[in-house]
C-alpha cells in the first residue's frame, strides 16, 4: 500500500522542538513527502508531488531557502536517502515496468544509475554509515521483507529479516552496529532493534505499537511514532544493549507524520535535536486528508507509456 498526499495539500517545511513549538524552515509551499536532512544538516532531500500526482526528488538549501529539482521524468520518484558523504541521493523510481532503487548525484550532475531490477515494490530506507549497504523494503506477493543491498561486488539484494510477517524499514544506527525496523509478528506493528551483521538477536523497543523509527544523530536515542504520539527511547550500547522505557514527547499531528507507512519515517531529526516535519495551515487538531492507493505498483505501471508493458 502506497500512501501519498492529495495534490492540493500544499505544506511548508517546519522545525519542531521538544516542546512541540514549530518554526518555519522555508516559505516555499509544495506537496512535500519524506523529508530527509543531509549529513551536514544544511540541505533537505524531499519528494514533491505535482498536480498530476507525479513526484520528483528536490534538494532544498536551508540557508538560502532555495529548492533545486533533482529528477525530471514523468514518473514517481520518492523516498530519498542521503549517502553518508552527502554526494548521492538513493530513491525509489517507478518506470520500466516496476519500482526499483536508483541513485543520482545530489548536485544534479550525471544520469540516474539503476541499482536494482524493476520487478518488485522496493522503497529505500537508509545507508550504512560506511556507505557499503542500503537498507530497503521489498514487497512481494504475500508479504513485505526488510532487505539489504550491498554496493560492492555483484550488488545482489539479500534478505535481512524475511518471515511470513510484515517487516518494514531498516534504519542504521549512526555507528552501524544495529538497525531499527518495524514488524507485526506480535499482531501489531512494533519497533525492534537487530544487530548488524545479523546475530539473530533482537530487542523490542516500542511497548504499545510503533512505526517510523528515526535515530538521533548521536545514536543514543531512537524516536518512533505510536499513532500520532512521538516517542523517544534511550538506548545504551556498551557493554551491552540496554533499552529504557519509551517516553512520550508530544502529539505529532503534523500532516506528514501520520501519513507514513509502517516503516518509512515521514520526519527527520537534526543534530541539535529539532525535528523536521511538514505542515499545512490546517494540520493541527485536524485529521489529515490522505490518498490511499492499494496495489500501488500496478497503478504505477498503468501510468507508464503503453501501460507498463
Amino acid at each position: 500500500m502506497f500512501v501519498q498526499l492529495l495534490p492540493q495539500d500544499d505544506a511548508t517545511l517546519i522545525w519542531v522542538d521538544r516542546k512541540a513549538m514549530a518554526t518555519p524552515v522555508s516559505a516555499v509551499r509544495r506537496v512535500y513527502q519524506s523529508p530527509r536532512l543531509s549529513p551536514e544538516g544544511r540541505r533537505v532531500a524531499v519528494s514533491v508531488f505535482d498536480e498530476k500526482d507525479n513526484a520528483d526528488i528536490w534538494i532544498h538549501d536551508i540557508d538560502r531557502d532555495v529548492p533545486m529539482r533533482l529528477t525530471f521524468d514523468e514518473r514517481i520518484e520518492t523516498a530519498p536517502v542521503w549517502s553518508p558523504d552527502g554526494q548521492w541521493i538513493v530513491y525509489t523510481s517507478a518506470r520500466d515496468g516496476g519500482a526499483y532503487l536508483a541513485r543520482k548525484r545530489a548536485d544534479g550532475s550525471g544520469p540516474e544509475e539503476k541499482l536494482t531490477t524493476p520487478t518488485n515494490d522496493q522503497v529505500a530506507m537508509s545507508f550504512s554509515p560506511d556507505g557499503k549497504w542500503i537498507a530497503f523494503t521489498q514487497t512481494l506477493t504475500g508479504g513485505t521483507d526488510f532487505m539489504m543491498l550491498p554496493l560492492e561486488g555483484t550488488r545482489a539484494p539479500r534478505p535481512f529479516v524475511a518471515t511470513s510477517y510484515q517487516e518494514r524499514g531498516g534504519v542504521f544506527s549512526p555507528d552501524g552496529g544495529v538497525v531499527a525496523y518495524v514488524s507485526n509478528d506480535s499482531g501489531q506493528n512494533q519497533v525492534f532493534l537487530r544487530q548488524f551483521p545479523d546475530s539473530g538477536r533482537k530487542w523490542q523497543i516500542s511497548n504499545a505499537g510503533g512505526t517510523q523509527p528515526v535515530w538521533a544523530r548521536d545514536g543514543k536515542t531512537l524516536f518512533y511514532l505510536d499513532g500520532s504520539r512521538l516517542m523517544s527511547v534511550e538506548i545504551a550500547r556498551s557493554p551491552q544493549v540496554a533499552v529504557a522505557p519509551p517516553q512520550f514527547l508530544f502529539d505529532a499531528r503534523f500532516r506528514e507524520a501520520i501519513l507514513g507507512s509502517a516503516g518509512r519515517a515521514q520526519y527527520d531529526v537534526a543534530a541539535d535535536g529539532r525535528f523536521l516535519f511538514t505542515e499545512s495551515s490546517d494540520d493541527r487538531g485536524v485529521d489529515p486528508v490522505i490518498h490511499v492507493v492499494v496495489n500501488w505498483l500496478d497503478e504505477l505501471r498503468r501510468r507508464m507509456p503503453g501501460g507498463g508493458k
